[in-house]
């Protein structure tokens, strides 16, 4: 039976994606917007948009290396691009829920790009209403914080910080933030895992 998605076309990403993104490097994103209804190549700023889906992102650059390194007939950008293409689609049926939350989230991932904390990858939604972010510190790109968000402020943001290197796992924090003020409350979340970072990359290991 065939399953017809509610946003228009099939998203696909083209090889010209894969490789543009490649060699871009950095912290530079794959999206889908939706409001164009198109693929692009973005950095995380630009990503911000709540009607704009990440398909890829920092996350993903180890693997597309990896197979870069090792391929010998196929075209490494066109599989990548044919890998993100499902993940893009499947990604569709969660996208109302996970529009919504990024739309109530915007003002803290914004906070978080200016302290140079950004998205790299597609965030993860689950079915009781909570969007998982992925991002990666521009001081020290080894470090990974993954950050679980609610559907408001009365719920705390649940924080999980490691690295790539022998650190793994390093800490969690769950921040809770209360009162009438938002903005502050975005200001002390965005404050505290910067904080966190910074101390981190400044003990020895």
């Amino acid at each position: 039976m065939r399953t017809i998605m509610p946003y228009g076309p099939a998203i696909t990403v083209e090889r010209d994606h894969v490789q543009e993104f490649y060699e871009a490097g950095g912290h530079t994103l794959i999206v889908w917007d939706e409001r164009e209804d198109r693929v692009l190549v973005t950095t995380p700023m630009h990503a911000l948009d709540a009607s704009r889906m990440i398909i890829a992102g920092y996350e993903d650059r180890a693997w597309l290396e990896a197979i870069t390194d090792v391929a010998e007939d196929a075209d490494p950008y066109a599989v990548m691009a044919a890998t993100f293409t499902e993940g893009a689609r499947r990604d569709l049926r969660d996208w109302p829920t996970t529009r919504t939350l990024q739309a109530i989230w915007h003002d803290l991932r914004d906070e978080l790009d200016q302290r140079d904390i950004h998205l790299a990858a597609a965030p993860e939604t689950a079915a009781a209403g909570f969007l998982t972010d992925t991002y990666r510190w521009t001081e020290d790109p080894a470090l990974k914080v993954r950050l679980d968000l609610g559907m408001n402020l009365a719920s705390p943001a649940q924080a999980v910080i490691e690295a790539d290197d022998d650190r793994g796992r390093i800490t969690e924090l769950t921040l809770g933030v209360s009162g009438p003020r938002r903005s502050l409350a975005v200001t002390t979340i965005a404050g505290a895992l910067q904080t966190a970072l910074g101390a981190i990359a400044g003990l020895p290991y």
